[in-house]
């Protein structure tokens, strides 16, 4: 079987980290399958001569990741090739506000043969925009690899080279990791961090909170955002320019992902601040590998993290505070969300074995 992958190109993108999977569950499910990816770019003309072989290769099926970018494949895609459409949170939550961006989707929609979401709170959306869609619907959702014995062998190497590249000795840290776009809402977490960073009595009410005041105090961690700039968000580049004054918050470009997973796993906790998620992969590799994560409560975040047992949740930068002061001070709190975001990667529904065997029975149904 040959299939043919399509996803934004973006460097350390969440679409790219995704057709990666996608290709190695394709390949296993079918053991003599070729499974190609096939980058788009944001120019006419790029695309024009990159795709100007779209049907050379006789492909048998598409997967289309990032709907709205894929309808330029979409064109010039032979009829006669089916299609599945891997809806991301993207699609769903944000381009669909928009009457152009929906327009393209839904031809791409209505296009596809079928359509893979990763969560049940997505296939709510995806009813809803779509309600008359009748192709095959599967919810299918992602899973993560990681070599935790890897990563533990690497983590004095990583944080050393982290220590570098900030120019400062760091002890304690927390993490933004993701490639920084407006919907990752980098610049929500700036203010409210230093504004925690400073202070010296913690906003949850425990009965020791005396001894928790003091620990406060003499504690400040750093902020550390690591990840690419998306091309066209100036905003973001502006206010990673002015973290150079800052000696308690920093950012690095995108980064190896064992060196990544190792820095992640010295770190106090992941921080997600993104106003629209899918199904978040950094998300799903912090629980993994036992790194608390604080993440915005909105429903991608909802499906992956249950406030107070695998993880914690804020609305507003208060409670982004407070879950803040929880994760790094309350007694016995690190260990109870580190296990038990341990257990919840362990459910069926993220394993690899459910993926591959999912997409095979997919595949049957499309008779391939």
């Amino acid at each position: 079987m040959i299939c043919k992958i399509f996803c934004k190109g973006d460097i350390a993108s969440g679409n790219l980290s995704t057709a990666i999977l996608l290709r190695e569950i394709i390949m296993e499910a079918y053991q003599n399958s070729n499974v190609m990816i096939e980058t788009i770019g944001n120019k006419a003309n790029h695309l024009e001569s990159k795709y100007s072989e779209v049907n050379s290769a006789s492909i048998e099926i598409a997967v289309f990741i990032h709907l709205r970018r894929c309808h330029e494949v979409f064109r010039d895609l032979h009829p006669d090739v089916p299609v599945i459409a891997v809806c991301g949170g993207t699609d769903l939550n944000e381009d669909t506000k928009n009457p152009e961006f929906l327009s393209l989707m839904t031809e791409v929609v209505e296009r596809s043969k079928a359509v893979v979401l990763f969560s049940s709170s997505m296939l709510n959306l995806f009813a809803a925009v779509w309600p008359n869609y009748r192709g095959i619907v599967e919810v299918i959702s992602q899973s993560v690899a990681i070599n935790v014995d890897r990563v533990q062998s690497l983590q004095a190497e990583s944080l050393e080279w982290l220590n570098s590249q900030i120019g400062v000795p760091i002890r304690s840290f927390l993490l933004i990791v993701g490639r920084l776009r407006p919907v990752k809402d980098p610049q929500y977490a700036y203010q409210p961090f230093l504004e925690w960073n400073v202070q010296t009595s913690p906003t949850t009410k425990k009965k020791n909170n005396h001894q928790m005041a003091s620990r406060v105090a003499e504690h400040r961690r750093h902020l550390i955002y690591i990840g690419s700039v998306e091309e066209n968000a100036p905003c973001i580049r502006q206010f990673l320019s002015s973290l150079k004054d800052n000696p308690y918050v920093h950012h690095v470009e995108s980064i190896d992902k064992d060196v990544l997973h190792a820095i992640m796993l010295a770190s106090d906790g992941l921080i997600n601040c993104s106003i629209s998620e899918g199904q978040s992969l950094t998300i799903m590799e912090a629980l993994t590998l036992g790194t608390p994560v604080c993440a915005r409560d909105i429903p991608g975040n909802r499906d992956l993290i249950q406030h107070d047992k695998n993880g914690l949740l804020f609305k507003t930068t208060e409670e982004f505070k407070q879950c803040l002061t929880r994760l790094c001070f309350e007694s016995g709190l690190r260990e109870r969300l580190i296990q038990a975001g341990k257990d919840s990667m362990h459910e069926s529904r993220f394993q690899k074995s459910n993926q591959i065997d999912s997409y095979a029975h997919l595949f049957s149904r499309l008779n391939l």
